[in-house]
């Protein structure tokens, strides 16, 4: 091989090199947001979708899901149980949809607030419920549960 040829190919090799070490050093940053923010987190998994970052963790035995878009956090989602909701939210659960089950809830906090979405089910029938933290019913889900 030429030189040029040479030059061309170390040139790319440190182009490749140098997207690596931004992006090691971006996802450096997010972990060490995840850690200071949840510092009793574990199990750590960060999961890449175009400018997007996922990191999967686990908190109290909790699974959880923390967005990050363009490196700022956008939002973070626990599945809880529904042991873990307000009396408010369980009393209403109970009262409107008596025969009904709950099959996931989800706490997202973001920066719009804290929000519940619970899943409930009853005779082949899903309804998915949104609460703010005060246990006031959102009427308007596709606000509060969007990315």
């Amino acid at each position: 091989m030429n030189r040029i040829t040479w030059s061309v190919a170390l040139l790319g090799l440190l182009a490749c090199s140098c997207t690596s070490v931004v992006e090691s050093n971006k996802h450096s940053a997010i972990l060490a947001d995840i850690n200071s923010t949840y510092p009793d987190s574990d199990d750590l998994k960060i999961e890449i979708n175009g400018s997007d970052v996922l990191v999967h963790f686990k908190l109290d035995d909790y699974k959880c899901l923390a967005l990050y878009r363009n490196n700022e956090w956008q939002s973070t989602m626990k599945y809880l149980s529904v042991f873990d909701l307000s009396f408010e939210i369980t009393d209403f659960l109970a009262t409107a949809y008596p025969d009904a089950f709950t099959s996931k809830v989800i706490e997202k906090e973001s920066r719009n607030g804290v929000f519940y979405l619970i899943e409930m089910e009853n005779n082949q029938k899903i309804y998915e419920l949104i609460f703010d933290q005060d246990g006031k019913e959102i009427e308007n889900t596709d606000l509060y549960f969007q990315y």
